[in-house]
């Protein structure tokens, strides 16, 4: 064993850009979630829902998740202060205290070197001994800037000095994510459908893709569209990127505009939620050579996480037009294989009970570096064709938001989507 790791710390010492991308990495896609969104803090019988979270004392750890997304590298620039403070305080008659916030401060980034470098997935929860040590610096920063004020207009010693340097900072620091709280900034997967009226006749429409966000108004992203068939128009499938901008209000409201390679231009109205880590969407036109009469496109958007999945995920899936339901677990090895165990629930036709298919069907996944992918499965004879997916990874591994992107016959009105969680 200690000779796998030596290895792999070998290889981190010849591949130091490398390293520096894996940390980077991991103060900006898994700090940020300080609580992890796929567990409760209920227990079974006492939450309203199932992975119910209570928000009862949670300002500190939210505000910290929100600073940390919003800017990520200020963690940096507070160690870097915390340590310089802690070696001043060694040559002083505190030299003790300074020992200690040296410690703790080495136990902290020793804790988020090894959580960002040896673990394979869900990092978020590995930082806990980070974010502790984290805090007690700030704890100390505090502390002692009250010792300054109690001594009132004494002359301040270098121990009152360097720590009101740091207190300085966590203030300035505090003002700055204030001032930016509602800003925008990072990568979203995204999931929109078109709900149209009279349903019958228009075919399914749906969206998933990967929209980033620069934090100074300018949006990019990648796109997968799947529209139903119409009359004599077999399933069409449509992939390509989009360019646009955003705009956000200080209540968290906003308005985003997107242009798609292929000319179609989509306004948007959003919302922001969760502290930053997902979003609500409601387009209000569409323009370029697109038409949307008689169809609304709404959805959400959720932080995506640049990794694989892994482990075992519930989802379920939705047809539009036509109501079909599927429900199931997807479990996925980390090696590029996947087994989906499922049932699949249609309406029924003329009365009587709905057609039911439950199975096991085997398949192979593939992961993009932005958190997209592909789930190719394979069918089942008779009764379902193979299949293709595509996926966006959200929540720091715990979400997915899936698209079914081949599979369906060629007079198939439907679209197929839906939304997976870690189990």
């Amino acid at each position: 064993m200690f000779g796998e790791y030596g290895a792999v710390l070998k290889w981190y010492f010849h591949h130091p850009l490398k390293t520096l991308e894996f940390l980077d990495q991991t103060v900006t896609t898994e700090a940020p979630q300080m609580r992890a969104l796929n567990l409760s803090n209920y227990r079974l019988q006492d939450a309203p829902a199932h992975g119910w979270r209570a928000g009862r004392f949670a300002l500190w750890s939210d505000f910290r998740s929100a600073l940390v997304r919003r800017w990520p590298h200020h963690i940096l620039a507070w160690y870097l202060l915390v340590i310089g403070a802690s070696i001043g305080m060694i040559r002083t008659p505190q030299g003790r205290l300074g020992w200690i916030s040296l410690g703790i401060a080495a136990l902290g980034i020793g804790e988020f070197c090894v959580a960002g470098l040896a673990d394979a997935a869900e990092t978020y929860r590995h930082l806990f001994i980070f974010h502790a040590c984290t805090d007690l610096t700030v704890c100390f920063g505090i502390s002692s800037m009250f010792k300054i004020i109690i001594k009132g207009g004494k002359p301040m010693n270098n121990h009152a000095k360097s720590f009101s340097w740091l207190v300085s900072v966590l203030v300035l620091t505090c003002s700055f994510a204030f001032a930016q709280s509602t800003s925008l900034s990072g990568s979203f997967g995204f999931q929109l459908n078109a709900w149209s009226s009279p349903i019958s006749t228009n075919p399914g429409l749906a969206f998933l893709g990967v929209m980033n966000f620069d934090g100074a108004g300018n949006a990019t992203g990648t796109y997968t569209v799947e529209v139903g068939a119409d009359n004599a128009k077999p399933p069409q499938n449509l992939t390509g990127t989009f360019t646009g901008t955003y705009s956000i209000n200080a209540d968290g409201t906003g308005s985003m505009a997107i242009t798609l390679d292929i000319g179609f231009i989509l306004p948007f109205t959003m919302v922001i939620a969760e502290g930053g880590q997902s979003l609500q969407l409601v387009a209000t036109d569409c323009s370029g050579g697109c038409d949307i009469g008689g169809l609304v496109i709404s959805g959400s958007a959720r932080a995506a996480y640049a990794g694989s999945p892994n482990g075992s995920y519930a989802f379920q899936l939705r047809n539009s037009p036509e109501p079909v339901g599927t429900i199931g677990v997807a479990t996925f090895d980390g090696a590029g294989n996947v087994a989906v165990t499922l049932t699949v629930v249609a309406a029924p036709h003329g009365g009587g009970s709905p057609p039911i298919f439950s199975g096991t069907l085997p398949g192979t996944y593939s992961i993009n570096p932005d958190g997209s992918g592909a789930i190719n499965l394979n069918g089942a004879p008779g009764q379902l064709p193979d299949s293709t997916y595509s996926f966006v990874v959200t929540d720091g591994g715990s979400g997915l938001l899936l698209l079914q992107t081949a599979g369906r016959s060629g007079t198939d009105t439907n679209v197929s989507f839906g939304t997976a969680r870690l189990q």
